[in-house]
Order: C-alpha cells, then structure tokens, then sequence
C-alpha cells in the first residue's frame, strides 16, 4: 500500500486509532503479515494506546532508536503485551524528528522542509495531512 490509501485507511468518523487501522489494511491486504515501524520514544508508550494487545497480534513492531530512549524501556512493553519474540530494530542512524513535531509544525502553518524529505512534505501538503 502506498501512503496515501494507508492514509485513507485511518478516515473515520471519530478518533482514529491504530488498532483499526492495522484492521481496515489487513482486511485489504488479506494473507499480508503488517509491520508497524516507530520510533523506540513511540514504542515504549505502547501499553498506554488503546488496544495495545490488538496491535501486536495484527502487526509486527518494528523500532527505530530515539535519543534519550532506552531500548530495554520498549523491551518491558512488548513484554509486558506477550510478544516473546525478540525486539525488531531498524538499522538506521538515528534521526532527531518525532512525528509529533512534524504534525503541531503542519497545524500551526510552519515550514516542515527542514524536518522531512520533500517528497513528504508534498505529500503531506497535496493530501492536507494533519490539518
């Protein structure tokens, strides 16, 4: 799927969680195992989203390092959800942008061009994400 029609996946009336989400695309992608990629800060704050539980048995969780955030802190929340698999981590090197960062930028009208690729950002634009 490409971003765009993952974007329209999370369109609904209401808050928009990922649970269903990872849902709704894996009703489109049947048979496809998802993998949900973010950031370790993301991560460790996994247990508080809701259904936590549900987004580990739909996909598997893919973590990039964060500054300041430990891996073991991320380690403790799939645990603490039964995922007894070992933590997946992306090999990158390490970016100091949240998404959060990106999406209160676009709200407020502010410049993102420094903060992601302009592929993205005319993405981001084209599609009025985060507005």
């Amino acid at each position: 799927m490409d971003p765009v029609e993952v974007e329209a996946a999370e369109r609904r009336e209401g808050p928009s969680y990922t649970y269903l989400t990872l849902e709704a695309i894996g009703a489109r992608e049947a048979g496809a195992r998802l993998v949900l990629v973010m950031g370790a800060d993301t991560a460790a704050g996994l247990g508080e989203w809701r259904r936590p539980e549900r987004i580990v048995e739909l996909a598997d969780i893919v973590v990039a390092r964060r500054p300041g955030t430990d891996l073991s802190a991320v380690e403790a929340v799939l645990g603490g959800l039964g995922v007894e698999r070992q933590l997946r981590e992306l090999e990158m090197s390490p970016i100091d942008v949240s998404s959060t960062q990106v999406r209160t930028r676009v709200r407020a009208g502010e410049s993102i061009g420094h903060l992601v690729s302009d592929g993205v950002a005319k993405l981001i634009a084209a599609e009025g994400l985060y507005r």
